[in-house]
């Protein structure tokens, strides 16, 4: 009895004395595109130039999280259906993704914003969709419900700008963008498929 006692306590140490490993604060996503027109765009992960997100680099490496532009959803209180996209790691001046830009024009940015220092800037209209009803979208959809339209992207010297070109935008030629979507992936997900590929 005296045995069984000490084994047991012995091994109730070992598990107390254990290292925990930390659980994450959020699901951490990244973006990339989905192109049925633009082989070149198909896959390819966003990232940043300055503020302006876009496929500006292929050194978006999954293998490599550091290298994305990696985000956590926050419930927009208001209005369930919607979320904010903070960047993480989360930083004191808390970074968002927003459309950017004048309405007018038709053409929104994609940007990184701080809320504070950009309040006309819409951050809290998007969607992430797993299962879109329209067959033809992909699954994990980010959707804007900030104005009827579409994802596009530009080209441009170094890379593609990604934007919404709004549904009564009339004055872009249409050789001058490429239709896409723009999917979230979890990070997870992605370390593990590159595992899979090494």
């Amino acid at each position: 009895m005296k045995w069984s006692t000490l084994a047991v306590s012995l091994f109730t140490s070992l598990i107390i004395a254990a290292p925990v490993e930390p659980t994450p604060k959020h699901d951490l996503y990244t973006l990339r595109v989905s192109s049925r027109y633009e082989k070149s765009l198909d896959g390819a992960y966003l990232n940043l130039r300055g503020s302006q997100v876009g496929v500006y680099s292929r050194s978006s490496n999954p293998s490599n999280p550091s290298t994305l532009l990696t985000f956590y959803p926050v419930p927009v209180s208001n209005s369930p259906s919607t979320v904010e996209l903070h960047l993480y790691p989360e930083s004191p001046s808390q970074q968002v993704l927003a459309f950017t830009g004048e309405r007018s024009g038709g053409v929104l940015d994609l940007s990184v914003v701080q809320p504070i220092a950009a309040p006309t800037s819409d951050w809290r209209s998007f969607g992430l969709v797993a299962n879109p009803r329209n067959p033809d979208e992909p699954e994990n959809l980010v959707t804007y419900s900030g104005g009827e339209g579409q994802w596009v992207a530009f080209p441009g010297q170094d890379g593609w700008s990604v934007n919404w070109r709004s549904a009564d935008a009339i004055t872009i030629e249409k050789r001058s963008y490429m239709l896409i979507d723009v999917v979230y992936e979890p990070v997870m997900v992605i370390q593990d498929r590159s595992q899979e590929e090494n």
